[in-house]
This record gives C-alpha cells, sequence and structure tokens, in this order.
C-alpha cells in the first residue's frame, strides 16, 4: 500500500516560506511591494496581499504586481486567480524566470508534469544557479516517480548551501520513496528522519518538515513522537490536509476510532483532490462495524480519484467478507482485479495475509475464487 504511504510527501503545494525580500532589489522600492514582501516572507498571507492590491491600484497590469498577487493567491489556495494573474504576467513580461518558476509550481501542484518541467527548465536557462529553481525542479522529478534523479538535484544543492532547509526537505522525501519495495527500510526511515530534523534544525517554523518527519515516525512506530510531529505542524500550517490525515492515522494505531474519524472529517474539508482520507475513513468505519458508511467512503474516493479504484473496491470486497457475504465479495475482488490492483505482488500479499477474509476461505467454493483472482497454484 506504498502508495497511499508516499502521497504525504507528493501532493504537497508550496514550498516553506523564504525571506524573499534577500534576492530582491528593495532600493527606491516602492513602499507597498516591499510591504507585500514583508508579510509574505512571515506568512501573513491577507496583509501581503492587501498591500499588493494597493500596488497595483495606479497600474492594474503591471507584472510584477501580477507576479506577487498570483503567489499569494496560490498560498491561500486561490488557485483559478493564481493562475490568471501569473499567465498574465508571463505574457506581459515573457520568459521573467521568477514567473516561471511560479507557474512550474502551480501545474506541479495540479500534476501536469510536462508543463512544469518544460517552465522550470526555462526558468533555469535563464538562472541557471538559482538554488530555488533547482528545488522546483528536483519535486517535479519527484512527483513523477524519478526518485533517483531528484536525490541527486537535491544533494547538489545541499552541497553548494548546506543551510538551505527546503533541500534537506526535498531529500528526506526522495530518500523516503525510492523504493522498489512496498514500504521503505527502517534505515531509510531513519536517513529521511535525520534530513526533515535537519530541515527543522535550520527553518524551525518549517511546517511540511515537522509533517514529513511525523510521517517518517509514524512509519517507524514512534507515536509519540510522530504525534508531537504532527501537532506542531497543525500548529503551524492549519490547512495542511495531510497533516490531519496522518493524525488519523495516528488515532487509528492507537484505537481512538472517533478522534480518528474527526481527523479524517477535516482533511476532506480542506482538499477535493484527496482521495486517501476516505479510504482510511472508510477502513475506520470497518472496524467500528458500520460496514456501509464504509462502503460509502470507498466509493467516494473514486469519484474524487479514478486511479484509487482498485484498492476502494478491495477494500469493499473485505466489507463484505467482514459481513460474510460471499458473492458480494468474489464480484468487489474480481472489479479490483480487472484494474490490474492484483498485478502487484504486495497487494497480493495483502489479500493473502488480510484475516478480514479468513471466515470466508472456509467456503471452498470462495477459496477456489480467491485463488483465480490472484493467480495462486
Amino acid at each position: 500500500m506504498k502508495s497511499l504511504f508516499y502521497l504525504f510527501f507528493l501532493c504537497s503545494f508550496a514550498t516553506p516560506i523564504l525571506v524573499v525580500a534577500q534576492t530582491e532589489n528593495t532600493i527606491k522600492e516602492n513602499p507597498w511591494l516591499t510591504t507585500c514582501k514583508l508579510y509574505y516572507a512571515q506568512g501573513n498571507y491577507p496583509l501581503a496581499l492587501n498591500a499588493i492590491t494597493q500596488f497595483l491600484k495606479p497600474d492594474p497590469l503591471n507584472w510584477e504586481g501580477l507576479y506577487w498577487r498570483g503567489k499569494i493567491e496560490s498560498r491561500m489556495l486561490n488557485f483559478n486567480d493564481a493562475f490568471d494573474d501569473l499567465n498574465l504576467a508571463n505574457k506581459l513580461y515573457p520568459k521573467q524566470a521568477k514567473t516561471m518558476a511560479a507557474l512550474a509550481e502551480l501545474y506541479d501542484y495540479f500534476g501536469d508534469y510536462e508543463k512544469a518541467f518544460n517552465l522550470i527548465t526555462a526558468a533555469l536557462i535563464v538562472e541557471p544557479t538559482n538554488l530555488s529553481f533547482l528545488n522546483i525542479e528536483g519535486l517535479v522529478l519527484l512527483h513523477q516517480k524519478k526518485f533517483n534523479a531528484a536525490f541527486l538535484i537535491f544533494d547538489n544543492i545541499i552541497l553548494r548551501d548546506s543551510t538551505d532547509p527546503i533541500a534537506f526537505n526535498n531529500r528526506g522525501t526522495a530518500r523516503f520513496n525510492n523504493q522498489s519495495v512496498q514500504y521503505p527500510s527502517k534505515e531509510d526511515l531513519k536517513n529521511a528522519e535525520h534530513d526533515f530534523s535537519k530541515a527543522i534544525e535550520l527553518s524551525p517554523t518549517f511546517a511540511m518538515a515537522y509533517r514529513n518527519r511525523g510521517v517518517v515516525r509514524l512509519g517507524l512506530n514512534d507515536y509519540n513522537n510522530a504525534y508531537q510531529d504532527l501537532i506542531i505542524a497543525r500548529r503551524l500550517d492549519p490547512k495542511d490536509e495531510k497533516v490531519y490525515y496522518n493524525l488519523g492515522k495516528i488515532y487509528n494505531k492507537l484505537g481512538k476510532n472517533e478522534l480518528a474519524i474527526e481527523a479524517f472529517n477535516n482533511a476532506i474539508k480542506i482538499s477535493t483532490i484527496f482521495c486517501e482520507p476516505y479510504l482510511e475513513r472508510g477502513l475506520t468505519h470497518l472496524s467500528m462495524g458500520n460496514y456501509e458508511s464504509g462502503r460509502s467512503d470507498f466509493r467516494k474516493s473514486i469519484a474524487v480519484d479514478k486511479n484509487s479504484k482498485g484498492r476502494a473496491n478491495y477494500y469493499i470486497a473485505k466489507s463484505y467478507a467482514l459481513e460474510k457475504n460471499k458473492v458480494l465479495c468474489i464480484e468487489y475482488l474480481k472489479n479490483a482485479k480487472k484494474t490490474g490492483f492484483f498485478v502487484n505482488f504486495d497487494n497480493r500479499n495483502e489479500l493473502i495475509k488480510d484475516t478480514s477474509f479468513n471466515e470466508l476461505l472456509k467456503d471452498e467454493d470462495f477459496r477456489k475464487a480467491r485463488n483465480e483472482i490472484i493467480k495462486i497454484k
């Protein structure tokens, strides 16, 4: 079930807050623009938006104002407005590196990796030594599951600047995901934990690094420290759905089902494109004996992301197995097979070891059907 595990890192938008004024020329700069950048660096996006609005009043087509408004809107999750402003800025001032990089981040977030990669490549042609742009390039590769290539980029950034917290966070992510097995080894988890700890040391308010370290510690069964990291991440970034999702997983591990469901509910409220909370909430319902509620959640996950169809059908089969409904259990196992779900050895092995099917396995017809589904000889 690694696909559920590594999404905690991959589906994250926005790099952590940086003091952007370090690379901007503030000499004789418009006070509203300066104020905008300062609020942006502090993460106070509503005040940053107010300042850039004032800056744009006398000149609504100022490309730099549109660039900053687009950046702010993306951090406030107003993605349509962000796309409009950044695309207009890019049209008004073509080939401006930072505009292309900001657009690359947006396209990367929405999974259009080809456009993202083309844009960040174009930005790097203009500014080949820009470490922020290199981080974005690495993230695009990471999200395309080109983990080794991404790792090399982040490792190179760290060699050039050992004080870059983003690179340590991203290298930890690449370490974690560069696996050919279902789950990372303990050594991989420990190395990733070290990278996230270094990112936090360099940037103590780096919410994503706390969240990522919490996920790694969850994988290490270090529930107390994982919980503490996720609570800090929630305080720093209360709109990160992955934080609530992982809190829900910890509550599940501790048998606190109601708290788990509340956490998954919060994740669902924040994100409309994240299917995993539905799957995990559905499993929580199954553990509570609420089988129809669980099936409802599994079907919702498919509506959110069709790629979850195989796992959702497997979980629906699991729910019917718990109800000892042989016919419907077999039907949904077959549905899962049609999606290619059991082509993956880990998924076949998961079914073999799943105790939810133990009662039905006493039935010879079910055993034959299951063995045919997973091609057991």
